[in-house]
């Protein structure tokens, strides 16, 4: 008998500890169920950065890069690729002196600040790329 009653005893604590673990875990689930959602802040992200208000984006980094139009920049192991169009502007100031450059006076290696636009469809227009002195980058 003494044994029946532990078992008992047992499997009672043992449903028991389930149902509160089951009855936090719907409670989180409800109360982090109004928490938003990344898809929503993302098109938040989106709208603003598109907005008139927000005249370009600035990318600064090494390209890694090139195939036709397109330049890969990257910068502390992180990359971007962004399509130059005929309308992109191009400067090397590099030297101290702003000079007209066009997608050939660039090349691998070379250290770019890129001004961009995110337009409201989530496309990119690449607005200038600037040839910058070389980048000096330390850790934090």
């Amino acid at each position: 008998m003494h044994l029946n009653m532990n078992k008992y005893l047992l499997t009672g604590l043992f449903v028991g500890v389930v149902l509160v673990f089951f009855i936090l875990g719907g409670s989180l689930g409800i109360m982090y169920s109004g928490a938003p959602k990344c898809p929503k802040e993302t098109e938040e992200v989106l709208k603003i950065i598109s907005s008139p208000l927000v005249s370009g984006v600035s990318a600064v980094g090494e390209i890694s890069k090139i195939n036709g139009n397109n330049v890969t920049l990257s910068f502390l192991k992180r990359e971007i690729t962004l399509t130059l169009q005929e309308n992109t502007r191009m400067y090397d100031i590099s030297t101290g002196k702003k000079t007209d450059i066009n997608l050939s006076n660039l090349k691998i290696g070379d250290a770019v600040s890129v001004i961009f636009i995110l337009k409201p469809d989530g496309s990119i227009q690449v607005s200038s790329v600037m040839k910058i002195s070389p980048l000096e980058i330390k850790p934090i």
